[in-house]
């Protein structure tokens, strides 16, 4: 592994723990808006859901393309192999679809860690409103 792909696969188990810790804040949010009846902590959730929301959009917008420079990476890497293409037998031929092969896993990862964002994204982005709305 190259340093490029250590840092993107890094980046990517981030992304998958903050996702999980944003989505946390925004049920905080929700559930804390539901119960305050006086209305004295709006503002306050209102900035924490606006904010991991906002964040959330970043890391579904942004996974895919670390995922891609993580496979680009692998696939240089196998590119730059110069003994690989010196005989090009059956045996180097498969030990090269391997090697790109695996080089996709990271835009497999980026994807999956994009998708879960994506919905939960699209899912609270409106609640908020509607409960504040709802509540008045």
């Amino acid at each position: 592994m190259t340093n490029i792909e250590i840092i993107a696969a890094g980046f990517l188990y981030l992304f998958g723990f903050l996702i999980i810790y944003y989505t946390g804040l925004i049920l905080y949010s929700i559930k804390g808006l539901k119960e305050d009846k006086d209305m004295s902590k709006t503002k306050n959730l209102e900035k924490i859901y606006v904010s991991s929301l906002g964040k959330l959009n970043l890391i579904y917008m942004s996974s895919p393309f670390i995922g891609l420079v993580g496979t680009l990476s692998a696939i240089l890497v196998v590119f730059q192999d110069k003994t690989l293409f010196n005989s090009v037998s059956k045996e180097m031929m498969a030990e090269i679809i391997s090697k790109l092969g695996s080089s996709l896993e990271y835009t497999l990862f980026g994807i999956i860690i994009a998708i879960p964002a994506l919905i939960i994204y699209l899912n609270y982005k409106n609640k908020f409103n509607i409960i504040k709305n709802y509540e008045l």
